[in-house]
C-alpha cells in the first residue's frame, strides 16, 4: 500500500503541489470490491532535488513528509521543506549524540514522589529520564526523545530506563527501610515489541525487584488497540501492575476498563488543575473515582499544585497523587533524604506557601 513516484522535470513547488494533486485525485475513484463500493484515499509526502543529494535521502525526506501528511488527517499531501529539513538534520545529529551519551553513561532518571493521600505518606516515584548534555546542561524528554522513538536507540533506552529504574529503587528501598514502587512509561513501539517480557523478567532476576512493585504506565491510545492485547496480559501475569497514565484525554471506554488488565488510572492534570474552580471538572474527577473503587482501580491525581487541590481530592476518596506540591523530580541521592511525610503537612501549616509552576513532564521513553 505504498509506492514511489519518480517525477522528472519538475521545476518548482508550485508543480510539485499540482502533481501530488493529480496522484491523489487519480487514486480516489470507486472502486468495487465483492458487491461494496470503497472509496481509497491517499497520503502524499514529496520532496524536490536539490541536485546534490542522494536517492537515498530523497527518500528519506519524502517520507517525512508522508508521516507529517498522516499525522495532520491523512487524504492529504505535504511538501518537505527547510524546516523539515532543519529538524531531520537535527533529529540525524541528535542520534548520534545519544549513542553516545549511552556509552558514556550521560543518561539520567530523576524522581518524582508519588503519595498516598490519607497517611500523607510516599509510597513511590515516578522515574523521569534526563540527558545530561556536556554542552546544552540538562535536558527534558521534549528536547531529545523524538531521536529516541524514531531510531534502533528506543531498544537499548528502553532497557537502560528498567534496569536504572529498578536498581536505584532497591537502594531507595534499602536506605529508607521502606517498599516503594517505580513508575515507568512504555510507548506504543515499545510494548510491539516481543523481548520486552524478557526484559522486565531478566530486570526483576538481576536487581531482586519484585514485578509487584513496577508500575508501567501506558497510553489511552495503546489500551484501545487490541494489537497490545497480548503484550499487556503477559506483563500483568509477570506481577507487573499497568497504569492509564492522562486518563480523561482519550477515548477509552468502560468496557476497556473492564476487558484490559488495569490496575491504576492515572488522571490527567488538566482536570485536577481545575478542581478547584470547575463543578465540571471536579464532577468528573470525582465520577472517575468512584468508577475505579467500583472495579478495584487505584486512582493517582498527577500535576496537583496546592493544599487545596490536595484537600479536594483526598475528599473525594482519590488514594494517590502526585505533583509539585508534593516534590519536583529529583536526583535519587535527593529522593534518599525525602522525609516519609510529605510538603503537604508543612504546607497545610503554612499559608505562605505558593503553588509552584507546572512543567508538562512525560518520560514516555517512546
Amino acid at each position: 500500500d505504498e509506492f514511489i513516484v519518480v517525477c522528472e522535470g519538475v521545476p518548482d513547488s508550485e508543480a510539485a503541489a499540482a502533481m501530488t494533486e493529480r496522484l491523489r485525485a487519480a487514486v480516489r475513484v470507486p472502486v468495487d470490491v465483492d458487491g461494496l463500493t470503497l472509496l481509497p484515499s491517499a497520503s502524499l509526502g514529496c520532496t524536490l532535488s536539490t541536485g546534490d543529494v542522494t536517492a537515498d535521502q530523497m527518500v528519506a525526506e519524502a517520507d517525512a513528509a508522508l508521516y507529517r501528511a498522516k499525522a495532520a488527517g491523512r487524504g492529504r499531501s505535504e511538501l518537505f521543506d527547510e524546516e523539515m529539513r532543519r529538524v531531520s538534520r537535527n533529529q540525524t545529529e541528535l542520534r548520534g549524540q545519544l549513542l553516545t551519551a549511552l556509552r558514556e553513561q550521560q543518561l539520567r532518571l530523576h524522581y518524582q514522589p508519588i503519595v498516598e493521600l490519607r497517611g500523607n505518606t510516599i509510597v513511590g516515584y515516578e522515574a523521569l529520564l534526563r540527558w545530561e548534555h556536556p554542552e546544552r546542561g540538562l535536558l527534558l524528554p521534549a528536547e531529545f526523545l523524538a531521536a529516541v522513538v524514531d531510531s534502533d536507540l528506543d531498544v537499548p533506552v528502553t532497557r537502560w530506563v528498567l534496569q536504572r529504574a529498578a536498581t536505584d529503587l532497591v537502594e531507595l528501598g534499602r536506605r529508607s527501610r521502606s517498599r516503594p514502587f517505580i513508575s515507568v512509561n512504555l510507548s506504543a513501539r515499545q510494548l510491539s515489541r516481543p523481548e520486552l517480557v524478557a526484559d522486565v523478567q531478566a530486570m526483576t532476576a538481576e536487581t531482586g525487584l519484585a514485578a509487584k512493585r513496577l508500575w508501567l504506565e501506558i497510553t489511552e491510545d495503546n489500551l484501545i488497540d487490541h494489537r497490545h492485547r497480548p503484550m499487556l496480559d503477559r506483563l500483568h501475569a509477570l506481577g507487573c501492575r499497568i497504569a492509564l497514565d492522562d486518563f480523561g484525554t482519550g477515548y477509552s471506554g468502560l468496557t476497556y476498563l473492564q476487558q484490559m488488565p488495569v490496575n491504576v488510572l492515572k488522571i490527567d492534570r488538566e482536570f485536577v488543575a481545575r478542581v478547584g474552580a470547575d463543578r465540571v471538572s471536579a464532577g468528573i474527577t470525582a465520577a472517575v473515582t468512584d468508577l475505579a473503587d467500583v472495579l478495584g482501580i487505584t486512582v493517582v491525581a498527577e500535576g496537583v499544585e496546592t493544599a487545596e487541590q490536595a484537600e479536594l481530592l483526598r475528599g473525594m476518596g482519590v488514594g494517590m497523587a502526585q505533583g509539585y506540591f508534593f516534590g519536583r523530580p529529583r536526583p535519587l541521592a535527593d529522593a534518599l533524604t525525602e522525609p516519609a511525610t510529605t510538603a503537604w503537612t508543612r504546607a497545610v501549616t503554612d499559608p505562605g506557601v505558593q503553588p509552584l509552576d507546572t512543567v508538562n513532564d512525560s518520560m514516555t521513553t517512546g
